[in-house]
């Protein structure tokens, strides 16, 4: 019984990663780059609201290892990695990633791997909670 109440669980806190940390890691690259004229990127130096999100990046990640467990703290750092390729793409082009305009490439389809693989990570982590 434990083992599905932590799968439960785990698409609760799924849901709360990806909104959670997909807009932290979006403040960020989107304060730090920066399409010039000609359509390529350029790195900013990063305006005052990026660097807040960095540390409050750096403090959440902290707190979830510490008052969490560390499989909290991995699978967030799996979702923030995984969303750092789509995001750069979408300052690139100026085109949202959807279904029909998707990067393609081995990085692409790695990091896409990693939102999947965040998803175990934190039934393990409500499991030893709970159990």
């Amino acid at each position: 019984m434990n083992i599905i109440i932590a799968i439960v669980l785990a698409i609760f806190a799924w849901f709360l990663f990806v909104v959670i940390f997909t807009n932290i890691i979006g403040m960020i690259i989107r304060g730090f780059y920066e399409r010039d004229e000609r359509g390529s990127l350029r790195m900013t130096g990063g305006d005052g609201l990026s660097i807040v999100f960095s540390i409050l990046l750096v403090i959440t990640l902290y707190l979830l290892a510490i008052y969490v467990n560390i499989w909290a703290a991995i699978a967030a750092v799996l979702f923030t990695l995984g969303r750092i390729p789509d995001l750069l793409f979408e300052l690139k082009t100026g085109v949202k990633v959807s279904k029909t305009h998707m990067p393609k490439g081995l990085i692409y389809t790695i990091t896409g791997f990693l939102d999947w693989a965040a998803y175990p990570i934190l039934v393990i982590c409500i499991y030893q909670l709970i159990g």
